[in-house]
């Protein structure tokens, strides 16, 4: 047993050092010297499909005009930052009798699973994997104009959808109650974690002067750690309050579509922004048809349904609805993107949103060759280049050729999102009879 008189722990008090540098010694790596930004994975799906040749990009590259992939004119400054997949099958449906059961194809959209056992969606599996590790953000599950029995991409495993909010109210509420403090307590807290700083740097500074070579070293690797962290103070100190600014919803309870829509996405990229979750689905409109989804402002009188199932002579007016969709998804995106980080990058290249429909094109009802878009690298784990990746048996841009599947199962591009997340790698998601992942392909 050592005495106490010859202790490194008495030894250090003797010197006047602060027992926050006793770890120091013998430490392996300095803390805090490279600064993080959290990861975030986001699904969103409308049913009935696209319009093919207005939805996908002929090239190996996406391009974006009149003539080519018009459908996504919103996205043209975001080329860079986004991954275009054509085409991925829903496996365990078209195995199961499903094959052209599109509008009963979210269950297993982002589950990996059939319709008649839904497993856990992704988002929700990544959110249950970070709270296991002591990280507990719960997924968010909100909607847009979703028929009253609920209809979601989200599930929570055992066959449960989880049912999203679709009031922009009680979603603000239940994620901002609480979350933030005022704008002059925010900057108390800076100035009292600066001054602890600073205190820390003088005491390790006096402390390193009597050491040897090796522990004088591993003490200046720690003095630059700590001026990393007092250089993202300021940087945050003086980073507008947009970082995680609760956005200004009003009061009026009588919302048109497009108010309450740019809402929703407002609330949810403020919730990202603020790292209150960093997982959460947005499912966009009624899929099944039953309550007469128009679009007025956009000079479409039709119902949505009935017009996504005219194919090719409904195109027209379909593309102009698809359009202002994706338009509101943009928006969020950009509203992410406009958020820079603790490591030099936005919200949105330190997460990634995914989107896609639960049927090929309206007319078909097919669930295979599915239309994915991935948006934001993940912290740079993902290539999102502005690349179309092309997989399995992909034959073409025209909506004719659209009804040959793949072959490549989904669940290869769900595992591959889990392992983006960098939780511990898995070699498939959902069904376990659909292994395998995109990893080599759409992995940095």
């Amino acid at each position: 047993m050592r005495s106490e008189r010859f202790s490194r722990r008495a030894l250090l008090r003797g010197l006047g050092a602060s027992g926050a540098m006793i770890p120091l010694l013998n430490a392996d790596f300095a803390r805090g010297q490279t600064p993080t930004a959290p990861k975030r994975l986001v699904t969103v799906a409308w049913g009935h499909g696209i319009c093919p040749p207005l939805f996908w990009s002929a090239g190996d590259k996406i391009t974006i005009s009149a003539t080519s992939s018009p459908t996504l004119s919103s996205f043209s400054t975001l080329i860079p930052k986004m991954l275009m997949i054509a085409a991925l099958d829903m496996k365990p449906y078209m195995d199961h009798g499903g094959t052209f059961d599109g509008h009963n194809g979210y269950p297993g959209l982002f589950t990996g699973t059939t319709k008649t056992s839904p497993g856990k969606s992704i988002e929700v599996a990544v959110g249950d994997e970070l709270a296991a590790k002591g990280l507990k953000k719960s997924a968010l599950q909100v909607a847009l104009g979703v028929e009253p029995d609920g209809n979601t991409i989200s599930y929570r495993g055992g066959g449960q959808k989880n049912i999203p909010e679709t009031d922009p109210w009680k979603f603000f509420t239940n994620v901002f109650a609480g979350a933030t403090l005022p704008p002059d307590q925010l900057a108390k807290l800076r100035a009292h974690r600066k001054s602890m700083l600073d205190y820390l740097g003088k005491d390790i500074t006096d402390f390193g002067a009597r050491l040897g070579t090796e522990d004088r070293m591993k003490i200046q690797a720690h003095m630059q750690s700590i001026r990393d962290l007092e250089s993202a103070l300021a940087a945050d100190a003086a980073t507008p309050a947009k970082a995680c600014a609760m956005p200004s919803i009003g009061s009026s309870r009588s919302l048109d579509t497009q108010t309450h829509t740019t809402l929703m996405f407002q609330v949810l990229a403020a919730a990202l922004r603020c790292d209150l979750t960093r997982t959460a689905s947005m499912t966009v409109k009624d899929d099944h048809g039953r309550y007469n989804v128009r679009f007025p402002w956009l000079n479409v009188s039709d119902d949505y349904h009935p017009l996504a199932h005219q194919s090719k002579p409904g195109y027209a007016k379909k593309v102009i609805i698809d359009t202002w969709l994706f338009s509101k998804l943009a928006e969020f995106v950009k509203d992410l993107d406009a958020s820079p980080e603790a490591n030099g990058k936005t919200t949105l290249d330190n997460s990634v949103v995914v989107w896609s429909s639960d049927m090929n094109e309206g007319s078909f009802h097919f669930v295979g060759g599915l239309p994915f878009l991935l948006i934001g690298s993940c912290g740079g784990a993902i290539k999102t280049d502005g690349r179309v990746l092309r997989l399995g048996n992909y034959v073409g841009k025209d909506a004719g050729t659209f009804t040959s599947a793949s072959g490549v199962p989904h669940n290869k591009l769900l595992a591959t999102l889990w392992n983006a997340m960098g939780l511990t790698h898995i070699d498939g998601f959902g069904d376990p009879a659909y292994s395998g992942t995109l990893d080599s392909d759409v992995l940095a």
